[in-house]
């Protein structure tokens, strides 16, 4: 299996460096900077998981690309259309397309190109970030999902999710897609806007009461939404989501807490959700492929968000001065 990572940046150059370290074809498909580095000296992995140097095939030129089966997508969300398009000579070729970026409409694209049946459902919590070009930190080797679009197993997906483990990228299936997508937002969204109005790493200010609190107070509301969709949360494997959303507000409250504490134990307290690196380095957010769609079915659906609401408008705010 010939396996394209497209967008090689922090995520995708981790998963792509481990999956290849594991002995697997693949190639990164990235920015001149970064896949020149690369070439030159190999992708250096840091962070939690010690230093790999990986000498992994990389371009930063789409036409050099001349087969794939399986497209990870790994740009942001903003970027799929012109990332999609630059890759149009292997649509056909591409047998199962995934992506792991941010949003819960973020499949929506690789559907309108590939057909519902060749998209899988995937998320993940890894953490990483880009230090310079060729140099990546693993912050979290957090969990990542995957499955079918239809609540069904396959056997490709079996397949998927046993590369991604021998590759040490702690992965298990999934059958419901629409619940792992709104799971991942009650996870990634709260974070994320937290950090970038503090402009503090997510564990640091999960240690505070009342950033832990307020981390609570999202999760609660973009769980009221997806109720109002449908959607039935549950506990699943590192994603206990039921102590989170309902249930005793101090006992919630301290359990975000304690586990920001272990993960400052565990990892120090510099991992930087991809919406605070975006700040930091004048880019726009991805507040709108993120937090806009939740906003405009909160109004469809009558749901209060006041603090979301909040969040929602100062980064909004934020992105007009960024750009």
């Amino acid at each position: 299996m010939k396996i394209l990572i497209l967008g090689a940046g922090s995520l995708g150059s981790v998963m792509g460096g481990f999956l290849y370290e594991a002995g697997y074809d693949v190639t990164l498909l990235g920015r001149k900077a970064h896949i020149n580095v690369i070439n030159e000296r190999g992708l250096r992995i840091d962070g939690v998981r010690g230093e790999h140097v990986v000498r992994v095939r990389a371009s930063s030129n789409p036409e050099e690309i001349e087969e794939a089966d399986l497209l990870i997508l790994t740009t942001k969300h903003k970027d799929t259309q012109v990332a999609l398009g630059s890759i149009r000579h292997l649509h056909e070729k591409i047998k199962t397309a995934l992506s792991f970026q941010n949003g819960i409409l973020k499949d929506g694209p690789l559907k309108r190109i590939f057909g519902e049946k060749r998209v899988l459902c995937g998320i993940t919590t890894i953490g990483a970030a880009l230090l310079s070009p060729g140099v990546v930190n693993l912050t979290s080797v957090g969990i990542t999902y995957i499955g079918e679009y239809g609540n069904g197993e396959s056997e490709r997906v079996a397949n998927i999710v046993d590369m991604f483990n021998r590759a040490g990228i702690e992965t298990r299936s999934h059958t419901d897609a629409e619940f792992l997508l709104w799971a991942k937002a009650m996870r990634y969204i709260p974070t994320s806007v937290i950090a970038a109005l503090t402009r503090l790493p997510q564990p640091k200010y999960l240690t505070n009461k009342a950033t832990a609190e307020l981390n609570i107070i999202l999760t609660r509301e973009i769980a009221a939404v997806a109720r109002a969709n449908g959607i039935t949360i549950k506990d699943i494997y590192k994603l206990p989501l039921l102590a989170l959303t309902e249930g005793n507000f101090g006992v919630a409250v301290e359990r975000v807490m304690g586990s920001a504490r272990k993960m400052m134990d565990d990892a120090g307290a510099d991992s930087r959700p991809s919406m605070l690196q975006d700040i930091e380095r004048g880019r726009k957010t991805e507040i709108e492929e993120t937090v806009g769609y939740i906003f405009s079915e909160a109004e469809r659906l009558g749901v209060e968000i006041p603090h979301l609401d909040t969040c929602y408008r100062l980064i909004r705010t934020m992105d007009e001065f960024l750009r």
